[in-house]
Protein backbone atom coordinates (compact mmCIF):
# COMPACT_ATOMS: atom_id res chain seq x y z
CA UNK A 1 0.00 0.00 0.00
CA UNK A 2 1.32 3.42 -0.98
CA UNK A 3 0.00 6.79 0.16
CA UNK A 4 0.13 9.76 -2.20
CA UNK A 5 1.97 12.54 -0.35
CA UNK A 6 1.86 16.06 -1.77
CA UNK A 7 4.71 17.29 0.45
CA UNK A 8 7.19 14.38 0.35
CA UNK A 9 10.31 15.33 -1.61
CA UNK A 10 11.00 11.72 -2.57
CA UNK A 11 9.25 8.33 -2.70
CA UNK A 12 9.85 6.35 0.52
CA UNK A 13 9.36 2.64 1.23
CA UNK A 14 9.84 0.54 4.36
CA UNK A 15 9.90 -2.87 2.59
CA UNK A 16 13.28 -4.09 1.32
CA UNK A 17 11.88 -6.90 -0.89
CA UNK A 18 10.96 -4.89 -3.98
CA UNK A 19 14.17 -2.90 -4.37
CA UNK A 20 16.14 -3.57 -7.58
CA UNK A 21 19.94 -3.06 -7.57
CA UNK A 22 19.75 -1.75 -4.01
CA UNK A 23 22.35 0.84 -3.03
CA UNK A 24 23.09 0.73 0.70
CA UNK A 25 23.94 4.01 2.43
CA UNK A 26 26.96 3.66 4.72
CA UNK A 27 26.63 7.16 6.15
CA UNK A 28 23.67 8.09 8.34
CA UNK A 29 21.51 10.27 6.13
CA UNK A 30 18.29 11.40 7.80
CA UNK A 31 14.91 12.40 6.40
CA UNK A 32 12.44 14.55 8.35
CA UNK A 33 8.69 14.25 7.97
CA UNK A 34 6.35 17.22 7.57
CA UNK A 35 6.33 18.15 11.26
CA UNK A 36 10.14 18.69 11.13
CA UNK A 37 10.53 16.76 14.39
CA UNK A 38 10.02 13.16 13.27
CA UNK A 39 13.17 11.82 11.65
CA UNK A 40 14.21 8.50 10.15
CA UNK A 41 17.54 7.09 8.99
CA UNK A 42 17.75 6.36 5.26
CA UNK A 43 19.25 2.87 4.84
CA UNK A 44 19.54 2.97 1.04
CA UNK A 45 17.79 3.70 -2.23
CA UNK A 46 16.91 2.20 -5.60
CA UNK A 47 13.91 1.46 -7.80
CA UNK A 48 10.97 -0.60 -6.44
CA UNK A 49 8.93 -3.18 -8.36
CA UNK A 50 5.17 -2.99 -7.76
CA UNK A 51 2.05 -4.68 -9.08
CA UNK A 52 -1.07 -2.54 -9.49
CA UNK A 53 -4.54 -3.87 -8.69
CA UNK A 54 -5.27 -4.25 -12.43
CA UNK A 55 -2.29 -6.64 -12.71
CA UNK A 56 0.10 -4.20 -14.42
CA UNK A 57 3.68 -4.37 -13.16
CA UNK A 58 5.58 -1.09 -12.83
CA UNK A 59 8.70 0.39 -11.30
CA UNK A 60 8.69 3.36 -8.95
CA UNK A 61 12.07 4.98 -9.55
CA UNK A 62 14.47 6.53 -7.06
CA UNK A 63 12.86 5.36 -3.82
CA UNK A 64 14.42 5.84 -0.38
CA UNK A 65 14.52 2.77 1.88
CA UNK A 66 13.45 3.76 5.39
CA UNK A 67 12.71 0.60 7.45
CA UNK A 68 11.20 2.43 10.46
CA UNK A 69 8.63 4.23 8.32
CA UNK A 70 5.20 2.64 8.83
CA UNK A 71 3.68 3.68 5.47
CA UNK A 72 5.07 3.79 1.94
CA UNK A 73 4.92 7.34 0.57
CA UNK A 74 4.47 8.16 -3.13
CA UNK A 75 5.80 11.66 -3.74
CA UNK A 76 3.62 13.86 -5.96
CA UNK A 77 6.59 16.25 -6.20
CA UNK A 78 8.84 13.50 -7.54
CA UNK A 79 6.19 12.50 -10.10
CA UNK A 80 6.00 16.15 -11.20
CA UNK A 81 9.80 16.31 -11.61
CA UNK A 82 9.65 13.53 -14.21
CA UNK A 83 6.80 15.34 -16.04
CA UNK A 84 4.07 13.15 -14.62
CA UNK A 85 0.78 14.47 -13.26
CA UNK A 86 -1.50 13.94 -10.33
CA UNK A 87 -5.14 14.92 -10.64
CA UNK A 88 -7.30 15.13 -7.52
CA UNK A 89 -10.99 15.62 -8.19
CA UNK A 90 -14.21 14.62 -6.40
CA UNK A 91 -12.50 12.30 -3.92
CA UNK A 92 -10.40 10.50 -6.54
CA UNK A 93 -6.70 10.74 -7.34
CA UNK A 94 -5.36 9.83 -10.78
CA UNK A 95 -1.63 9.39 -11.44
CA UNK A 96 -0.49 9.99 -15.03
CA UNK A 97 3.02 9.32 -16.37
CA UNK A 98 4.96 11.54 -18.77
CA UNK A 99 3.49 9.62 -21.74
CA UNK A 100 -0.05 10.69 -20.70
CA UNK A 101 -0.85 7.12 -19.61
CA UNK A 102 -3.01 6.68 -16.52
CA UNK A 103 -0.98 4.56 -14.12
CA UNK A 104 -3.29 4.51 -11.11
CA UNK A 105 -6.71 5.71 -9.99
CA UNK A 106 -7.76 5.62 -6.36
CA UNK A 107 -10.58 6.99 -4.23
CA UNK A 108 -10.12 8.82 -0.92
CA UNK A 109 -10.09 6.21 1.87
CA UNK A 110 -11.07 7.63 4.46
CA UNK A 111 -8.68 10.59 4.87
CA UNK A 112 -5.76 9.51 2.68
CA UNK A 113 -5.31 8.64 -0.99
CA UNK A 114 -4.10 5.04 -0.90
CA UNK A 115 -2.57 3.31 -3.92
CA UNK A 116 -3.21 -0.40 -3.38
CA UNK A 117 -0.20 -2.22 -4.81
CA UNK A 118 1.87 -5.31 -4.20
CA UNK A 119 5.63 -4.98 -3.89
CA UNK A 120 7.31 -7.55 -6.13
CA UNK A 121 10.63 -9.20 -5.42
CA UNK A 122 13.63 -8.28 -7.58
CA UNK A 123 12.05 -8.80 -11.00
CA UNK A 124 12.99 -6.70 -14.05
CA UNK A 125 10.24 -4.42 -15.32
CA UNK A 126 9.42 -2.46 -18.45
CA UNK A 127 7.56 0.73 -17.53
CA UNK A 128 8.78 3.35 -15.08
CA UNK A 129 6.57 5.64 -13.00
Amino acid sequence: MWYVDLEAIQHMCHHLEGFVKYIKHEDKKIVYLGDDTTSYIIKGHSNVNIKLTNGDEKIISDVLHIPRLTKNLFSAKQLDKVRGEICIRAGTTTLINKFDQTIAIRKLNPDLYEQDTTILSNKPQIAIL
